[in-house]
């Protein structure tokens, strides 16, 4: 499966994503039909080289901190590398791990500030990630 989608504000999700190289994976559309919104959830397999997981300190944002540090999983296979987290349905795919776990920093609080601005109309996948932020994430 080739991938070429855009993260639901943003495209910095597969900014440095090689168009020609393929990630297999479950791939989940979901439309916000009132605000004409259509997110993509995505669940890579399991099938890299390289398995780790580290622990984020910082978000590298004004606006947003940190409460304690949170859980990613990195990959690395074929040249790329994938950040994500299974609790959290969320990834980053890039060339670097230190890419991939930036971008991943930066879709994780793309995610916080869309599902903070929706959140009185979320259904249960993302009422459960909007829960999981707000148990990580302050605003500062």
């Amino acid at each position: 499966m080739n991938l070429q989608f855009k993260y639901a504000r943003g495209s910095h999700a597969f900014s440095n994503f090689d168009k020609s190289a393929s990630v297999t994976g479950s791939a989940h559309f979901a439309f916000d039909s009132n605000n004409s919104r259509q997110l993509m959830l995505f669940s890579p397999n399991y099938g890299a080289t390289d398995r780790k997981t580290i622990f984020i300190q910082d978000l590298g944002h004004s606006k947003v901190s940190l409460m304690r540090p949170f859980a990613v999983s990195i990959e690395s296979s074929a040249g790329q590398v994938i950040a994500y987290s299974p609790d959290l349905n969320d990834f980053s795919v890039a060339y670097s791990e230190f890419d991939a776990i930036d971008e991943f920093k930066a879709s994780m609080v793309d995610l916080y500030f869309l599902l903070k601005d929706e959140k009185d109309n979320l259904g249960p996948l993302p009422t459960r990630q909007w829960n999981l932020l707000r148990a990580f994430i302050r605003e500062i």
